[in-house]
This record gives structure tokens, C-alpha cells and sequence, in this order.
């Protein structure tokens, strides 16, 4: 078995879903329990970033590897969906309150971070593997 089949599509996008499931609960853990708009702000910055960096990452692991062209729109692609679902969460936190942007971008930045550390770490293992 080759380190592109143990590790492929299915492998990264189950190694994501966990690690995006313990970023929410980090996340569960460090808000005020009893601020149910921070919550729901949080969990809806965690939830578009998780959804978009688990369909993103497993698109860069399918294109690593092919013609540039494909890992090149994969990424693009991924890029301007985030920045994308970002501002529009970000516009209905405004909408929404003072009160739910702190929270809004500390979903953010949980849904965010650990799922592009696993997509980086991931492909540079990838690179220095093929050489």
C-alpha cells in the first residue's frame, strides 16, 4: 500500500472531520455556557469554516499530484469559498449584534486553523515523499 492510497480522499476527510469535532469542543469548552447567541454564533463561524475546509482539503488531496492546473483551481477554489462564507457569515453577525462577532470569529478561526494545518502539513509530507 502506497502512502497515496493510506492516506488519500477518505483518509484526510476523516482525519479532518475529527479534528474539526475537537476544535468544536475546545470551542464548547472556552465560551460562557449560558450565552446561547455567542454559542450559536460560534457554532455557525465553526460549521462554514469546517464544511468548507473538509470539501476544500479533500479536493486538494484528489488534485495533488495531477496536471497543476487542477490543484491550482482546487485551491482557488477553496481560497474564495472561504473568504466568501466568511463575509457573509460576518455580515449576519453584524446584523446580529455586537455581542455575536467576537463569537463569530472565534468559530472562525476554530474551523479555520486546525483543518489548514492538516491540509499544509499533509501536502508538504506528500511533497517530500514523491522526491
Amino acid at each position: 500500500m502506497s502512502a497515496r492510497t493510506a492516506f488519500g480522499p477518505f483518509g484526510f476527510g476523516l482525519a479532518a472531520l475529527l479534528l474539526a469535532a475537537l476544535a468544536a469542543l475546545v470551542l464548547l469548552t472556552l465560551m460562557p455556557p449560558r450565552d446561547a447567541l455567542g454559542l450559536r454564533w460560534a457554532g455557525i463561524g465553526w460549521g462554514l469554516m469546517t464544511v468548507v475546509g473538509v470539501v476544500g482539503g479533500i479536493a486538494l488531496v484528489r488534485c495533488h499530484g495531477r496536471p497543476a492546473h487542477g490543484f491550482f483551481v482546487a485551491a482557488g477554489a477553496s481560497m474564495l469559498t472561504r473568504l466568501g462564507t466568511a463575509a457573509l457569515g460576518a455580515w449576519g453577525a453584524a446584523r446580529a449584534g455586537e455581542s455575536a462577532i467576537g463569537p463569530y470569529l472565534a468559530g472562525l478561526a476554530a474551523g479555520y486553523l486546525p483543518l489548514q494545518i492538516l491540509e499544509v502539513g499533509w501536502l508538504l509530507g506528500r511533497t517530500r515523499t514523491a522526491s
